[in-house]
């Protein structure tokens, strides 16, 4: 039941105080409403006992509202009651429930995730049930329109809750806007984040217990396995440790700072281009447009004063910046 008055409901209340009654016109009048409307407010009052109405004589008279309420009050505290009652039963039957689903999960070594849609979903299960770290590989591909923001509020919560989230992404995302201005959100809520110039495939592991891998390399549509044995979950948090330790910082790739060096993108441009590769062969190699790959190496050369590809890779290699 509603405890909540309109404003002519409670102007109806007030004007029946200081008086022993009214009747219906009398108070109509006072008013001046009409009786169909008047007879709406005080069937509003009647329902939460503030006024008596004797409908054969008219006559309407206000109660206290300590006497009025107080039934109305001890039957709503009572409703209160009921449902927070429920709502514990139901917040332990579902961490119960949970606790199972994830152990009959434990029991099978690997779960086929036959959709993106599939994907996503249990993608949302982990991230609310991360306890400690979130961990992934991030190919240089172009991420579907609302990939990103679909996925910030998650981040955000787990960061909030002191989940660490390491990512490393493949260097060519500084040339897509979306997954750059991603990253610089992402660093700036505490995420970390650094980058190689190749990423084998995507992957994400949550706590080192579960991982995501694709069923289909490059093909992302084509779902994913859930991995949980723990030598394999082991093996791909080692490859990820890996190539955290070999990985460039994010600062270096996010701003548009000058760097004496090449960087790792740069540099592994030059390595591919100075061994005789076709600009086509790296741009597919590194994911990148032909036109971003020559424009790459000749900044390298104008910052060498190199004459030449080769040239720029001797003197590359001469600086310590190839091995």
């Amino acid at each position: 039941m509603s405890l909540e008055l309109c404003k002519q409901a409670q102007q109806a209340y007030v004007n029946l105080l200081g008086t022993e009654s009214l009747t219906v016109d009398e108070l109509g009048q006072r008013l001046d409403i009409g009786l169909h409307q008047l007879h709406e407010h005080l069937a509003q009052l009647v329902a939460i006992s503030l006024v008596t109405w004797d409908r054969e004589s008219g006559a309407v008279q206000a109660i206290s509202p300590q006497l009025g309420f107080a039934g109305v009050v001890a039957s709503a505290e009572a409703e209160a009651a009921r449902q927070n009652h429920e709502a514990e039963n139901a917040k332990a039957a579902l961490a119960s429930l949970s606790a199972e689903y994830e152990a009959s999960r434990d029991r099978e070594s690997l779960v086929s995730l036959s959709s993106a849609s599939a994907v996503r979903a249990r993608l949302e299960e982990l991230a609310l049930g991360a306890e400690a770290e979130c961990i992934s590989l991030n190919p240089g591909r172009v991420r579907p329109p609302g990939v990103h923001e679909s996925s910030k509020p998650l981040n955000e919560q787990a960061l909030e809750r002191g989940v660490t989230i390491k990512s490393i992404y493949q260097a060519s995302f500084r040339h897509e806007s979306s997954t750059l201005e991603y990253a610089r959100w992402l660093t700036s809520k505490g995420g970390l984040i650094r980058t190689v110039p190749v990423v084998p495939f995507l992957m994400i592991v949550v706590d080192r217990r579960v991982a995501l891998v694709p069923q289909e390399i490059g093909r992302p549509e084509a779902g994913a396995f859930e991995v949980r044995a723990p030598s394999l979950v082991a093996g791909l948090s080692t490859l990820f440790d890996l190539m955290w330790d070999q990985a460039e910082l994010i600062d270096s790739v996010v701003t548009d700072r000058p760097s004496k060096s090449p960087t790792s993108l740069e540099a592994e441009i030059v390595h591919l281009l100075a061994s005789g590769n076709t600009d086509e062969f790296v741009a597919r190699k590194l994911e990148l447009s032909v036109r971003t790959v020559r424009r790459l190496m000749a900044t390298v050369m104008a910052q060498l004063g190199a004459r030449s590809r080769f040239e720029a890779g001797v003197e590359c290699m001469r600086r310590g910046w190839l091995t």
